[in-house]
């Protein structure tokens, strides 16, 4: 479903709830996608990983990983030295980005002397413990572990720890697969009403009907329709409404879950709007009767 699709449908929706919602309470666009980029985070949230551990919930995730595909990605961070601390001399550490929402798997590229060594370079799977694992694996006055695989520690917002034993030598990069952020969608387009001029709107220019158009060129549209902007026809109904739609970067004009969830996600933006309009509502109503009782 394309992000105007969810728009049309989403204000369907609350205007079959309360006549408001049609006139004086109709949301403006920004308001609707808000709600709907919104939606997309928590159903990711609630869907995919709401299980407890990061075992689960990368197992549910790979599991489910052809509905997720366009939500996967993977790169590879340049590591940085452990700040003074346990991990300090025993660890390397990557600053995650903005996109990232939740680990899937990680390699090291490192190299290795005597246990197990390593000669030349090569990425090398990690592992993720539970932090009751790792007294063990740290090395102290009397452990020195080995660690055939790298052990992945997540702390502080963003940052991942890999930590090695003493016989890597180098552990250079780490190439992260994980579970990003959906791309919001775009709302860079202009809307019009009333008029389409040509110096804005030039002639050939593909639009979408936000209200129902009554008459353009002699055909009438229904709210969703496209239809294209015709030389010398700059105007439509006072209050009748059309949009230009325009791609961006990292945002998208596609919904990016799996179709067959669409409406899921739909009904959780309506419900959250909801229930911020009655609590909006409510405080006014509380200021109305607090001024009448002055």
């Amino acid at each position: 479903m394309r992000g105007i699709d969810f728009q049309i449908q989403f204000e369907r929706i609350i205007q079959e709830m309360h006549d408001n919602f049609i006139s004086s309470d109709r949301p403006d666009t920004f308001t609707v996608y808000k709600f709907i980029n919104q939606a997309q985070i928590r159903y990711l949230n609630e869907k995919y990983i709401s299980f407890s551990s990061v075992k689960e919930n990368v197992e549910y995730i790979q599991q489910r990983a052809g509905d997720l595909n366009s939500l996967i990605k993977t790169r590879v961070f340049s590591t940085s030295v452990s700040p003074a601390g346990p991990y300090y001399g025993k660890s390397k550490y990557i600053t995650l980005i903005d996109d990232y929402v939740y680990y899937i798997r990680s390699d090291s590229y490192l190299k290795r002397t005597d246990a197990i060594p390593i000669i030349t370079a090569a990425y090398i799977p990690n592992k993720v413990v539970p932090y009751s694992d790792l007294e063990r694996l740290l090395k102290t006055p009397w452990n020195y572990p080995i660690l055939r695989n790298p052990v992945v520690v997540f702390e502080e917002d963003d940052r991942i720890y890999v930590i090695h034993d003493s016989y890597t030598t180098t552990l250079t990069q780490v190439s992260l697969t994980y579970l990003r952020r959906p791309y919001n969608f775009d709302t860079n387009y202009q809307e019009f009403t009333g008029s389409i001029p040509e110096a804005t709107v030039p002639t050939g220019t593909r639009m979408r009907a936000l209200t129902a158009i009554s008459n353009y060129v002699g055909n009438s549209y229904v709210i969703g329709d496209y239809f294209t902007k015709v030389s010398g026809y700059n105007t439509i109904g006072g209050s009748e409404m059309v949009c230009t739609p325009h791609d961006g970067l990292n945002i998208t004009t596609e919904c990016e879950f799996p179709y067959q969830v669409h409406d899921e996600i739909l009904d959780m933006a309506v419900k959250m709007y909801v229930e911020e309009a009655k609590f909006r509502l409510n405080i006014m109503a509380a200021q109305k009767e607090q001024q009448a009782s002055l």
